[in-house]
């Protein structure tokens, strides 16, 4: 859980911004969001204001960036949380690699973390026996570069 509720409701804004940049959010990226909503302990009310108002165009969020720049504590597991959703289905989509792309950014993820985060869904998947096109997901994820 991320213990700056400002930071919180800034990377959730940013992400939901990013999937609108087509004016539409997919169902892959609202499982993302949910997925990030949840990890970022943002309530439904907040996130269902920071949705209406970028889809109407309204910004009525502004933000202190002294506040909400500073990493949180259990970033890196909400940005677990989220590539694990976009790893579940069968195709991960240019809409959901866009979301990830700026979670990496805006959270800060060095490539020593992502490498942390990498060996962490590896271990799930070994230990729980889940099948292999999760793993071969995870690698062509990889694949793309950080």
């Amino acid at each position: 859980m991320v213990f700056n509720p400002e930071r919180s409701k800034y990377l959730y804004y940013m992400t939901v911004e990013t999937a609108l940049d087509d004016e539409i959010i997919t169902g892959d990226e609202s499982q993302i969001l949910s997925i990030l909503a949840k990890s970022l302990d943002i309530d439904e009310n907040t996130q269902n204001e920071i949705i209406n108002s970028l889809k109407e165009g309204n910004d009525n969020y502004s933000f202190d960036f002294d506040v909400v720049e500073t990493p949180g504590v259990g970033e890196a597991s909400a940005y677990q949380s989220a590539l694990i959703g976009a790893l579940d289905d069968e195709v991960i989509t240019e809409d959901e690699w866009a979301l990830l792309d700026i979670l990496r950014e805006l959270m800060a993820i060095q490539p020593n973390q992502h490498s942390m985060i990498e060996q962490s869904i590896r271990s799930r998947i070994l230990n729980l026996d889940e099948n292999e096109n999760l793993m071969n997901r995870l690698d062509r994820f990889l694949s793309r570069g950080l």
